[in-house]
C-alpha cells in the first residue's frame, strides 16, 4: 500500500521538473486539476513517468510503448535529462499523434496492427 512517505518522496522527486497546476472550483463540491497545464504533454502522465525515469538512475536510453501522453512525457523528460528516448506506436494511431511524438521522443517505431501487439514488440 502507498503511503503519505511515499507520496511525498514522489513529489520531491517531481518538484523539479513539474509545473505546479492550478486546482479550479467548479461548483461546491467538485475542483478541477489542471494537468493539462503541462507544456506539450497536457496530461497527468509527466507526473509519472518522471518519477519511473528518476527510479531507474544512471540510463542512457529509456524506450516505451505509447500512443498520446505517456509518450510525450516520455520524450520531453528524456530531452531534460539528456536521455534518449524510443517510442513505439501502432500503425493505427492518429497520424497527428504521430507527427507529435516525432516531435518529442528521439526515435518512434511503428509496429503492429493494434497497440496490445506493438507493445509486445517493443
Amino acid at each position: 500500500m502507498i503511503g503519505i512517505t511515499e507520496v511525498k518522496k514522489a513529489y520531491n522527486n517531481v518538484k523539479e521538473f513539474v509545473k505546479k497546476t492550478p486546482l479550479i472550483k467548479f461548483n461546491d463540491e467538485i475542483y478541477l486539476k489542471m494537468e493539462n497545464a503541462h507544456d506539450q504533454i497536457n496530461a497527468f502522465k509527466v507526473r509519472g513517468a518522471y518519477n519511473k525515469i528518476k527510479s531507474l538512475g544512471s540510463v542512457k536510453e529509456v524506450i516505451t510503448a505509447a500512443v498520446g501522453s505517456h509518450g510525450f512525457a516520455v520524450g520531453v523528460i528524456g530531452k531534460h535529462l539528456g536521455i534518449k528516448t524510443t517510442c513505439y506506436m501502432p500503425e493505427n494511431a492518429p497520424v497527428d499523434k504521430k507527427e507529435k511524438m516525432a516531435k518529442l521522443v528521439d526515435k518512434v517505431v511503428v509496429s503492429g496492427d493494434q497497440f496490445s501487439k506493438t507493445e509486445l514488440r517493443r
